[in-house]
């Protein structure tokens, strides 16, 4: 098992120095594939929230406009370590560790509306 996890890390670590993406365990150079994929998926679980409070919800929404925590945090107008805090609960909750990831997690959850 340990081999396996380390076998994965390596090749993450390969992917990012080639100038690809590592999301969701795969290696990709084409961030928009992975959107059009998502896109296409079933969404048969879109009603889950996966237990994010109402205010964490505003976060993810902020986050896949491209928001950074400062702005978040004007946004909002709350504190950058309470955005922090969201952020760190959402990564929890939603089992992503990247913004990036977090992102595409969302829109393929239909966690956040197209626009």
């Amino acid at each position: 098992m340990l081999k396996s996890s380390l076998d994965q890390f390596f090749k993450c670590i390969d992917a990012v120095r080639a100038g690809e993406y590592w999301i969701d365990g795969q290696r990709t150079a084409n961030v928009m594939q992975i959107l059009q994929q998502l896109s296409q998926e079933d969404r048969s679980d879109t009603r889950n929230n996966y237990g994010l409070t109402d205010r964490e919800m505003e976060v993810v929404r902020l986050v896949c406009e491209g928001l950074g925590n400062k702005e978040i945090a004007d946004r909002l107008q709350i504190a950058g370590e309470t955005v922090k805090r969201h952020m760190t609960n959402i990564f929890n909750k939603v089992g992503m560790s990247s913004r990036l990831e977090l992102a595409l997690f969302a829109i393929d959850h239909q966690l956040v509306e197209r626009q």
